[in-house]
């Protein structure tokens, strides 16, 4: 075959064993599967799903003559109303790709807080996000000495933006549920899974925050709804082994 032609052919969608048997169709005029096996040294087992690639692109055309399966390449020039058809094609859905690309750009956001006061800065975005209701999960200990030291006023905003808290953690010290104006908007679970953890994460339905539990303290806040669903695949599975807090 020439490569001239097996360039182009293949530009065009066309596989090796495609472009064979459409010019081998080419030259014959038309022929049946046993004759285009003939024609192109190919097994008739490989031949068919190589002539319904073609007929599914386009390239050839079926008929039947004396009951039998007959099978015919288009002509050249024809070519050319198939690449102008998928040209049209793509010029209709570029809007649509171009309209995604653009959501996504606008819907997802990164921030990154350091330090005590990123820290409370980091909690005070979550609890003033819109988000009526939260997940987290992580290791209960870490955060607890965080908690407790720099998030009073993020947990008394919380409460006042009525946010509800779904927590499932590997321990805590103290249940600080019990106090009536946590009671009735924090859940609170254990799962020993998450001893190992050194991070927590308390997200939404749209907006996810990362906290790394190590010396220093590093948080990060992605907005993109996809990602929360993933952790809320998360939370669900380590939330069906775990406990009540007792």
């Amino acid at each position: 075959m020439n490569n001239e032609i097996k360039s182009a052919l293949s530009e065009m969608g066309l596989s090796d064993k495609e472009s064979a048997v459409y010019l081998a169709l080419v030259e014959s005029g038309e022929a049946p599967v046993n004759k285009i096996v003939q024609l192109t040294d190919l097994n008739r087992v490989t031949v068919y799903p190589v002539i319904q690639g073609l007929l599914n692109k386009g390239f050839v055309s079926k008929f039947s003559l004396d009951k039998k399966s007959h099978f015919r390449a288009i002509e050249p020039k024809q070519i050319l109303t198939i690449l102008k058809e998928k040209e049209q094609k793509i010029k209709s859905v570029l809007p649509l790709i171009e309209e995604r690309v653009n959501k996504i750009g606008e819907s997802t956001s990164v921030e990154i807080f350091k330090g005590e006061k990123g820290f409370s800065s980091f909690l005070e975005k979550l609890y003033s996000s819109g988000e009526n209701e939260l997940w987290a999960y992580g290791n209960g200990e870490d955060i607890e000495k965080r908690m407790i030291n720099l998030s009073m006023n993020a947990r008394n905003l919380r409460i006042t933006n009525k946010i509800k808290l779904n927590v499932v953690i590997n321990k805590l010290t103290k249940d600080y549920t019990i106090v009536e104006k946590y009671k009735e908007f924090t859940k609170v679970r254990t799962n020993e899974e998450l001893n190992d953890f050194n991070i927590y994460v308390i997200f939404g339905k749209s907006i996810v925050g990362i906290q790394e539990l190590t010396k220093d303290i590093n948080c990060i806040i992605i907005k993109n709804e996809e990602i929360a669903k993933y952790h809320k695949v998360i939370y669900d599975l380590y939330e069906k082994g775990s406990k009540k807090l007792s």
